[in-house]
């Protein structure tokens, strides 16, 4: 259970770099082929501190969910700072929601792990991979390559 939740709080920090679009400072936004450019280089920076992590055991697993918190949350408050095009901006902001789902169920995870409470920390499981097959697929219709990869 422990790779699992562990896995399972990466995929929702991997998927964050799915979303953009907050309108950071300014009126200036990015073409779509910027805004995919620059989110994407936020997730390949983002994947990486993820990967660095390496797999959660019992003696680093509330380290470990910290950190991999730290870094979804880094991730997608840089990806909220883009300006992208404003066609798109609403779709990406609902996705940004997810996210933000996503990151909550994951900790709510770690706690029901904590509690030993198998029932609670399988729906929650069940709900972040419901959550991240719909933001894989916002990032992927979008043409996000490094962003949105559940798998990754």
């Amino acid at each position: 259970m422990l790779r699992r939740l562990g896995l399972l709080l990466v995929v929702a920090a991997a998927t964050a770099a799915g979303c953009g679009g907050g309108g950071g400072g300014g009126d200036e936004r990015l073409t779509k082929e910027e805004y995919i450019a620059e989110a994407d280089a936020i997730c390949k920076e983002a994947n990486d501190k993820l990967d660095a992590l390496g797999e959660p055991t019992l003696g680093n697993f509330e380290q470990y969910i910290s950190d991999a918190e730290g870094i979804a949350r880094d991730q997608l408050a840089k990806l909220r700072a883009l300006s992208p095009p404003a066609e798109d901006e609403e779709t990406l902001n609902s996705a940004y929601d997810l996210i933000e789902r996503q990151i909550e169920l994951a900790l709510e995870g770690s706690e029901a792990l904590k509690n030993q409470d198998q029932a609670a920390f399988e729906r929650v499981s069940g709900e972040i991979e419901q959550i991240n097959a719909e933001a894989d697929q916002i990032a992927q219709d979008y043409g996000l390559q490094e962003c949105g990869q559940g798998d990754s």
